[in-house]
Order: C-alpha cells, then structure tokens, then sequence
C-alpha cells in the first residue's frame, strides 16, 4: 500500500462507523461544507481574493474573509446535485450503501490517476449515479500530491502511462478515450445519445472490453 494512503484509508474505516464514507485530500474546508453532502461554475472573486485553477495555502493566507464571502455568494446561487459521468475524488462522500456494494479505490492504478474514473464505472455497474454536490464548496489544492508536489516532471509523466495502461488493461481502449482522454468524437450513435441525455450506465455497458 502506498504510504500517503495509509492515514486516508483509516480514516475513511472510522467514518464508516457512521454509515457514510467521506474522502478529502489536500482540501481546505468552510464551515457547513458537508452540508450539501447530507441532505461548475467559479464564482467571481471578491476583491484582491486569487481565484484560479490551482491554489496553494498562500494564495489563501491572509484572504480568509474573502474567501467565505465567496462560498456565500455560491451557496446563494447553487443548490441540488448535477448528474455526471466521473469527477475527481478530491472531496467526496460514498454511502454505505454504495462502500459496501463497489468496495475500496482499485489501488493497482498507482499513487494517483485513473482510480477516480474507475470508481465511477463500477458505480454505473451496480446500478449507481454519479452527482456533484452544487451547493458544497472548498477551497482544493490541486495536484499538490503528485504534479505540482514533490514529483519530478519524469516521474509525472511515468505515472501517467502507469495509470493510464492499466486503465487501458482492465476497461478497454473505448472506455480508456471516454474516462481517461476524454475524447467522444468517435463514439457510436447509440453512445453518444446516451452521453447527451445522462444515460452513462449504458455507456459504460456498451463500451466495455468486448461490447458490440
């Protein structure tokens, strides 16, 4: 087991406890962030607040207030679940229901990649819907685990074909292009209508190894 997961994965045995999994790496949280969770689009900043793509602590050191004026703003706007076909597990709740069903992260994929999307297609085998929260907002310091952390470009980039060829081994090249790629321009007909309309469980029926 790789060594950054060994405290995730107690703490996720811990919240099981409590008939939920909840999964966060490398995030910053707001008061009443879970709120969402229990029952994309980036607001403008308030001024002088850095909001981009990839943050760090200092981006946000010194910036508290404007920051929870911004989630408010948010909160004021968002609300409910938008259906999707994967998201990044940087912050992410699994019911029970779903945890005891699907099982733990496939960590055949590596220290980080692909173990996200790979979830998500086990989910659409059992029957499972994937949903962002509209409403939950956190401040994430993206990729600050593997690409923009201690990894050396060599090392990024050797963990992406890793990752990527075990996709490819365990789902096929036509999933590995919809999850992985995200390229959908050569999808069948009958897949992309699927895809339009949020039907992702007949995608991932269709486009397995071995589909039609």
């Amino acid at each position: 087991m790789h060594e950054w997961k060994r405290p995730i994965l107690s703490f996720l045995t811990v919240i099981l406890c409590f008939l939920q999994v909840v999964w966060s790496r490398f995030a910053l949280v707001v008061p009443s962030w879970t709120c969402p969770l229990t029952n994309v689009e980036l607001p403008k900043p308030e001024e002088d607040f850095p909001c981009k793509y990839s943050m760090d602590l200092e981006d946000y050191l010194g910036h508290e207030r404007q920051f929870l004026q911004v989630t408010e703003r948010h909160r004021k706007k968002f609300s409910g679940y938008l259906k999707v076909m994967s998201l990044p597990f940087s912050a992410i709740k699994i019911p029970y229901e779903v945890y005891s069903v699907v099982g733990q992260l496939d960590e055949t994929f590596g220290a980080g990649g692909g173990e996200d999307q790979d979830y998500c297609i086990r989910c659409y085998e059992q029957g499972f819907e994937i949903r962002y929260a509209l409403g939950s907002y956190l401040l994430h310091f993206h990729g600050r685990s593997t690409w923009r952390g201690a990894e050396t470009p060599e090392e990024t980039a050797a963990r992406d074909r890793a990752y990527t060829e075990r996709f490819r081994q365990k789902w096929g090249q036509a999933l590995l292009e919809v999850f992985i790629l995200n390229n959908l321009k050569n999808l069948p007909d009958d897949v992309r209508a699927a895809h339009e309309k949020g039907d992702f469980r007949y995608l991932v029926q269709r486009l397995k190894t071995g589909a039609g």
